[in-house]
Parts: structure tokens; sequence; C-alpha cells
């Protein structure tokens, strides 16, 4: 029993003398060190090719024989490096990491394991004798230009007409990456249909923090009524990776019908029935009816000539063009107003007819009769003036009374004209027979008387 267990010492003792003999050690987590660096940290917001450089140090006692750098990208990420850091000494290795869209303003997670052990390439313990984790974030601009979009004159909303110049200014926000082949062209959408676009404008090469500037200017018509926006397009590349974006250009806006263009003119006048040369006063009241202010206000006669004008009037306003006349013959006025706005709009109109009426001599000396009055003489006759070619009198009441009153009396003078004038004739007859009767009367009785004497 006793050389049993002797055996059974011994060959335990030979086994522990053989492992005792010197062999590579295999490293732990505090045999090495990692630092690193990631550039750019700030890249465009579809990602770029990221420079991450990794030093390792060596705290351990045996060479570090190489290093496999993992990378926890969307598409992943790995590469090794070979070569010997000795104990005590550092090595810096730079890696080209691809970061797409995804990639980047998210937390990703950086493994380096190393190798010195001596394990052979490509079996299971290669660079697998420690590893450390770093966690890091490349961030993503998603405004790589920053934008100054100017609307000239500025508004929410136009009218049809309205002129608008539409400015965009494009700075290259980055501050160590310049955009190459830069283009932009300029888009009007009504109601989500293209409306409008520029000619494709090359700005080239733009610079860290350098700017660009286009532009058009745009005149709205009917066809753009409604919701209305205005893009700038843009196309550059940039850290390897191609933008074709409008991104934060957008100017949104309504554009609303022409604004009513309307007025009305309305003429008086004072007084209106006057003596042949009395002087009579028109006024001629122009309201704006519309929306917009009326400008180029005239007031023309009918043969087109120009009386006067008036300054501008406001919408709902109204102001009076004051003009007098001698008026000599009952005559039927009326003006042309002519009226314009800012928009290109005008109008003319004829204001409405007034008559003024021109009393007759005869009727202007006439006693007045009154309604108590009673007229027992027929008025005298007095003769009507001739006719005027280019005067319409009207006749009034009373003197349609006083022409019929005229007209019966004329019958009754007529007739004693008549009959004094045939007494006349009468008397005259007579004398023509009697005279010569009595003058041969008295021839006969002288000669009778001389034969008596005889």
């Amino acid at each position: 029993m006793k050389k049993t267990l002797f055996v059974i010492l011994a060959m335990a003792l030979l086994i522990a003398v053989c492992f005792a003999t010197p062999a590579p050690a295999a490293a732990a987590h505090d045999d090495f060190d990692i630092t690193y660096t990631v550039e750019p940290s700030l890249v465009g917001y579809l990602g770029a090719d990221v420079n991450i450089g990794i030093r390792v140090h060596n705290n351990g006692a045996t060479n570090i024989t190489g290093f496999k750098v993992t990378v926890t990208t969307i598409a992943g990420y790995e590469q090794m490096w070979t070569g010997t850091i000795t104990p005590g000494n550092s090595r810096l290795v730079a890696f080209n990491v691809p970061f797409d869209e995804a990639d980047v303003n998210v937390d990703k997670l950086l493994y380096v394991a190393i190798e010195n052990d001596g394990s052979a390439p490509g079996s299971g313990d290669y660079m697998k004798d420690g590893t450390q984790v770093r966690t890091f974030q490349v961030e993503g601009m998603y405004d790589v230009f920053r934008i100054m979009k100017i609307a000239t004159p500025g508004g929410d909303t136009y009218r049809v007409g309205d002129s608008v110049n539409f400015s965009y200014t494009l700075e290259n926000d980055m501050t160590a990456h310049a955009a190459t082949g830069m283009t932009t062209e300029l888009f009007l959408f009504v109601d989500g249909d293209v409306a409008y676009a520029t000619t494709l404008d090359s700005h080239g090469v733009v610079m860290p923090e350098g700017t660009v500037t286009t532009f058009f200017n745009y005149t709205f018509t009917d066809d753009d009524v409604g919701e209305v926006e205005v893009i700038c397009h843009m196309s550059y590349t940039m850290m390897g990776r191609s933008y074709s974006t409008a991104r934060g250009t957008w100017i949104t806006f309504d554009v609303l019908p022409p604004l009513e263009f309307d007025f009305e003119a309305v003429l008086s006048a004072s007084p209106t029935t006057i003596d042949a040369g009395d002087e009579v006063t028109f006024t001629t009241d122009v309201t704006d009816t519309g929306e917009t202010t009326l400008s180029g206000i005239e007031l023309r006669n009918a043969e087109g000539g120009l009386i006067d004008v008036l300054p501008p009037i406001p919408v709902g306003g109204t102001r009076s063009f004051v003009t007098t006349a001698h008026i000599f013959e009952t005559t039927d006025v009326s003006y042309v107003v002519i009226c314009a706005d800012d928009f290109g709009n005008s109008d003319s109109q004829e204001t409405n007819t007034v008559r003024i009426t021109v009393r007759d001599p005869e009727e202007a000396l006439a006693p007045a009769v009154t309604e108590t009055q009673t007229v027992t003489t027929a008025p005298a006759m007095t003769p009507s003036p001739p006719p005027s070619s280019t005067v319409q009198s009207a006749e009034s009441p009373g003197e349609a009374e006083q022409n019929a009153a005229q007209q019966e009396a004329e019958p009754i003078e007529n007739l004693a004209l008549y009959i004094i004038i045939g007494a006349l004739g009468l008397l005259v007859i007579a004398a023509a027979i009697t005279v010569p009767i009595l003058l041969h009367r008295g021839k006969k009785k002288a000669t009778d008387k001389r034969k008596d004497t005889l």
C-alpha cells in the first residue's frame, strides 16, 4: 500500500517538473493599453470614409506580434495588423473605415484584440490573447450647407400680377472639406406640380465656409393661384459621397386671385334751371369700390379732351372733380372718367347725364302766378323764338297752359281784325261810288244855271 502511494506521488512530482519548464506566457487584459482618434469626427449626413488611428502600448513581458481592429458599422469592418511591439513600446496604425448614413449619429463599438503568445494565423487562438473595447460616435451633419433663402418682397400671400424675386445663398458649413461639382436648380410648384424651373447652374468647387448665390424673378399669373412652394435643388460631392437634395430650401406661400379693380363716377349739377348765361357748378364724385388704390384719375369731355386730374384714391375713398360753366341753352351734360391702378388695370366710365334747362326770356320776365291767383284775361300774344338746332327745350306745365290760352285767343283777335279791314274796304268802295255821282250832279246844276242866265 505504501509502495503504491509512493509511486503516485513520484509521478505527480515528475509531471509538475515537466510543466515547470519555461514557455511563452499568455497575455492578459492588462498586458496592453489602447488610445484612438477619429478623423473627421464631423461628416455629411450621408457619411464618409473615416480614418481611425489605433495606438497600442505593450504593458506585458512578451512581444505583441499583431492586433485586430473591429468596428460595428452596418456593413461591418474588421482589419488585422501584424508586426512586433516589444514590451514597453507603442505602435500607431491607421485604419480607413467606411461610415454610411445609418452609421452616423449613433454609438459604435471599437474592438482591439492582440496576439502575443505565438499562436499561428488561422488557429482558433489567433488574435485572442486580450481584448479592449471603446465606444465612440461619428457626427453626421444634416445641413451641410447653411441656406439663406429670401423672397423679395416677402409675405405669406401674393396676388396674381405680383412680381417676386427668389434668392438662395448657400454656404459650405464644413470647416475642412470642400464640395465639388456643385450645381443648383430652382423650382416653383403650384399645388404639387412643377410650374416653373430655372436652368441648371454650375458652381464648381465650393470651399469650406465658401458661398454661392442663385436666384430668379417670377410674376404670378392666373395659373399660379393656389399653394405654392419654391425650392432649391442642390447636387455636389463631399468626402466621397454624392449629394442630391433640396433639404431645408422650401419657401411656402399662397397665391390669391387678382385684386378687384372697380370704381363709380356720379355727376351732379347746381342749379339745373337757369337763365341763359348763368354759371352752373358740376360735381363728379369718384368712389373706389374695388380692392386696389385708384391712380391716374382723369376727367374728360365727350370728345376726349382732358379737363382735370385727381390724386390717388384709397380703397373705399371718394374724391370729387368740381368744374363750372356758363350755359346759354338747354343741354344735357355728362363726362368720362378714366382710372387705373398699380397692377396695370385701367377702365373708363361715362357718368350719368344731367339736364340743364335754360328759361325763355319771356318766361323769366312774366310775373309769377301763385296757386290762389285766377287769370281773368288772356296773356298777350308774343312771338316764339325760333327753334335751336342744338338745344331741345322741354315745356313746363305753366308754359303749356299759356301756349294753349294764346292759341285760343288768336282766332278772336284775327276775326276782329278781319271785320275792321272789311268795313274799311266797304267805306272805300262807297266813297269811290258816291264821290263821282256827287261831282256829276254838281256839274249838271252849273250847266243848267248858265242856260237860264242866257
